[in-house]
This record gives structure tokens, C-alpha cells and sequence, in this order.
């Protein structure tokens, strides 16, 4: 069953279904666009940000350079 088919068929069965239901249903719906958001947050931010790992250097280069009597 291709896209355009399904909607019809959900359509067609929503047209059915009491208010009540009609309600859980549109909260169901708003959950499950956010769910896809956040993955396709997820997935934006993990092709964009580039993680170096910390080397270290900068703490050993300036370990032993402490000037001030505040210790």
C-alpha cells in the first residue's frame, strides 16, 4: 500500500471514530512528530558537529607557568 493509499484508508476510518477517541488520537499523532523532530535533530547535529577528543597539551603546556601567591 503506497503513501496516498494509507491516508486515504486513515481518513476513511476516521471518520468513524467517536470524539473521544478522535482526541487520544490527535495526541498520539503530536507525539509521534515530536519523536520524529527529535531524531531528526539528532541526526542533523551528529552530520554537522565534528568532535575532536581533548589532546591533554594544553594542560601540560602550561603546567609549572602558575605566577601569583594565592595558594
Amino acid at each position: 500500500m503506497n503513501t496516498i493509499e494509507l491516508r486515504k484508508q486513515i481518513e476513511q476510518n476516521l471518520l468513524q471514530i467517536s470524539p473521544k477517541n478522535l482526541n487520544t488520537i490527535a495526541k498520539f499523532v503530536e507525539f509521534i512528530k515530536q519523536q520524529e523532530n527529535s531524531q531528526n535533530i539528532h541526526l542533523l547535529l551528529s552530520e554537522t558537529i565534528a568532535y575532536k577528543p581533548a589532546s591533554g597539551q594544553s594542560v601540560l603546556r602550561h603546567a609549572g607557568q602558575w605566577v601569583g601567591d594565592d595558594l
